[in-house]
C-alpha cells in the first residue's frame, strides 16, 4: 500500500519532529543555488592538500614497468618517480630525458641513494643488466670466476 503526499510529510515532519517547509519551485531553486562558485572555491582551499583527512604526505604507489614505484607530488596534480627525484636532488640537476635511475637491489619501493645508480641511456643500463645476470648465473653454478671478475671490471659506462 503507497502513502499519499500528506503522509508522507508527515512522517517525515514526525521523524524530524519539526514541521516540513512545503516543497515550492522557489525552495528547490534556492537548494540549487546555494552550491555557488565561491563556496566551491572554498571548499577546495579546505580540503586540498594536507588539510584533507585522506593526505597521504604526496606519496602515491602506481604500478608501472611489472613493479610498484612510490611516486611524490611536487605540483598541482604533477607527481614524479620518487627515485628521479631523489638522484636529481643527490645530483644537484634535472635529469634529462634518456636517462635512467637503477635500482641496485631490485626493490623499487627502496628509493635510498645508496640503492641508486644512474645510466645515461637505456643500451647501458641493459648491458649492465644483462652482465649483472650473467655475473649471477655464473656464482649460482660456480663457474669461472677469474673470467667473471675481469668481465665486470672492463664494464665501463659511456
Amino acid at each position: 500500500m503507497k502513502h499519499s503526499k500528506e503522509t508522507i510529510e508527515k512522517i517525515r515532519a514526525k521523524a524530524l519532529g519539526r514541521k516540513m517547509p512545503p516543497r515550492t519551485p522557489e525552495h528547490l531553486k534556492h537548494l540549487s543555488e546555494s552550491w555557488t562558485d565561491k563556496r566551491k572555491k572554498r571548499f577546495r582551499e579546505l580540503m586540498s592538500g594536507d588539510k584533507n583527512p585522506g593526505w597521504k604526505g604526496g606519496i602515491r604507489r602506481c604500478k608501472r614497468g611489472g613493479g610498484y614505484r612510490i611516486q611524490i607530488r611536487i605540483d598541482y596534480k604533477k607527481y614524479q618517480d620518487r627515485a628521479r627525484y631523489n638522484m636529481e636532488k643527490h645530483i644537484g640537476r634535472k635529469l634529462r630525458k634518456g636517462e635512467i635511475v637503477h635500482h641496485m637491489n631490485g626493490n623499487t619501493l627502496n628509493d635510498d641513494i645508496t640503492n641508486l645508480m644512474l645510466f645515461p641511456d637505456q643500451k647501458s643500463h641493459l648491458q649492465f643488466e644483462l652482465k649483472l645476470k650473467r655475473f649471477t648465473q655464473c656464482l649460482l653454478y660456480q663457474k669461472k670466476n677469474k673470467k667473471l671478475l675481469n668481465l665486470f671490471k672492463k664494464f665501463k659506462v659511456k
